[in-house]
C-alpha cells in the first residue's frame, strides 16, 4: 500500500518546474510545493500502513484492544492529517495553474505550456491520492477494522 502511494507521488510530481509568477523563481516555488506534498504523502502513507497492517497472536481481549485502537487511529488520521495533505495537494496544483496563467498573460507560450503540464501532473497526484485513500483505506481498511472489532469485542 505504502509503495503504491509513494510511486504515485514520485511518478506524477513534476521534477522540473519554474509558480505564481512566470519566472525561474515561480517554477522553483511550484516545484518546492510538489516536494513538500510528496513528503506529506509519504508520511500519511506510513501512518495508514501502520494502522492497516496487523499480525496478531494474542488473547482475545488484546486483539479487541488492538482493533479498537486502530479504529481510533483511523478516525484521527482521517480528520486533520488527511485533510491537511489533501488541502496542500490542492494548493500545489493551484500554484501550478497560477504560474500557467501568469505565463499566458505575459505571452510566454512555452513556459505557459510547461506550467500547465505541471498543473496537470500535480492535479493527477491530488486525484490519485483521493482515490487511493478512499478505496484502499477508508473502504477496505476501515471495513476490515470494524469487522475485527465486531468479531473480537463483546
Amino acid at each position: 500500500m505504502r509503495n503504491l502511494l509513494v510511486a504515485i507521488a514520485v511518478s506524477c510530481l513534476p521534477t522540473l518546474a519554474f509558480a505564481s509568477v512566470c519566472s525561474k523563481e515561480g517554477f522553483a516555488e511550484a516545484s518546492s510545493s510538489n516536494q513538500r506534498i510528496h513528503q506529506d504523502i509519504q508520511t500519511l502513507s506510513k501512518q495508514y500502513v501502520a494502522i492497516c497492517s496487523w499480525d496478531y497472536d494474542m488473547p482475545r481481549d488484546k486483539v479487541c484492544k488492538l482493533f479498537t485502537d486502530k479504529r481510533s487511529q483511523l478516525a484521527l488520521i482521517n480528520q486533520v492529517p488527511l485533510n491537511t495533505v489533501l488541502d496542500n495537494a490542492e494548493k500545489a496544483a493551484e500554484q501550478w495553474y497560477s504560474v500557467h496563467e501568469a505565463c499566458v498573460s505575459e505571452g510566454n507560450k512555452s513556459n505557459a505550456d510547461l506550467a500547465f503540464k505541471g498543473y496537470e501532473e500535480s492535479f493527477e497526484v491530488y486525484t490519485n491520492l483521493i482515490n487511493e485513500i478512499d478505496i484502499r483505506y477508508k473502504q477496505t481498511c476501515q471495513q476490515q477494522v470494524e469487522a475485527k472489532v465486531e468479531e473480537y469485542c463483546d
